[in-house]
């Protein structure tokens, strides 16, 4: 499971600007930015109930890619 995002070019076609993979990603918009959110499975927790958190990472369009803007954990689902 990921998500790839685009961009366009300057002759109208497309061309991959982000791809990440992950497991039950929520991807959020922040004005220009993209935030990535995943849950943190620890060793015996059931698919349905992660209990290690949440990883997010935001990242910002510099004109030319993505960059990595900021990461963090959260204890609880807040992108």
């Amino acid at each position: 499971i990921g998500f790839v995002l685009f961009r366009r070019t300057a002759s109208g076609g497309w061309r991959v600007a982000l791809a990440r993979g992950g497991y039950k990603l929520g991807l959020f918009r922040a004005g220009a930015d993209v935030t990535v959110s995943q849950p943190v499975y620890r060793k015996d927790d059931p698919n349905c109930c992660p209990s290690g958190g949440f990883d997010h990472v935001r990242y910002r369009w510099t004109g030319t890619r993505f960059v990595v803007a900021r990461s963090w954990h959260t204890g609880a689902f807040r992108p």
